[in-house]
């Protein structure tokens, strides 16, 4: 293993306080890194969670923590995506939706989602051929790459970030990439 580089690319706290059911948004959101190819380190969906606590006393407590990785197009990048989950004060409450009585879940629920880039060169720098021109390597070959390969995680995770809004239905969940189309001729 050779030269690794990493970088925070997102890291967004998202709260939300309310009714909601605790069992789909988790099924949701697992839907979602899976889709996604966010897994774990063994490449499958088994062990997201590679961290779970719950308190259940008069209103429970739930702490619930994933790390998954995902590769990219290159073999120099990989991406990982981590959620914290902190859940407090959750208890069943009964509603009504569309004349219908309903029992939700009600509690705050606090997310924080990093999202980081490894760039690993490998032997790359100690290659021969390489190493002589390895300035020129990063500035013109490397560092386009890299930031295409930033942009790429910023908006899954943007993607991710608007998922969990829109679920919750809040303000601001209608998240679009950071794509910027080049204008045409005449324009």
């Amino acid at each position: 293993m050779g030269e690794l580089y990493t970088v925070t690319v997102v890291k967004e706290e998202v709260v939300h306080k309310g009714k909601y059911n605790i069992f789909l948004f988790y099924e949701a959101l697992h839907r979602w890194f899976v889709e996604n190819k966010f897994l774990d380190d063994s490449g499958s969906d088994n062990y997201l969670e590679t961290y779970y606590y719950e308190d259940r006393g008069s209103a429970k407590e739930i702490y619930f923590r994933w790390r998954t990785k995902k590769g990219s197009d290159s073999k120099y990048f990989n991406y990982a995506l981590n959620l914290d989950a902190h859940i407090v004060g959750l208890r069943e409450v009964e509603t009504v939706i569309d004349g219908k009585k309903m029992t939700l879940d009600s509690g705050e629920i606090t997310l924080n989602i990093e999202s980081k880039m490894t760039m690993d060169l490998g032997d790359l720098p100690s290659n021969p051929l390489v190493g002589f021109f390895y300035k020129k390597f990063l500035d013109r070959w490397l560092k386009p790459k890299f930031e295409f390969y930033k942009d790429e995680l910023k908006d899954k995770t943007l993607g991710l970030i608007g998922f969990i809004k829109s679920y919750f239905q809040m303000p601001g969940a209608k998240m679009e990439p950071s794509f910027t189309p080049s204008r045409g001729v005449g324009d």
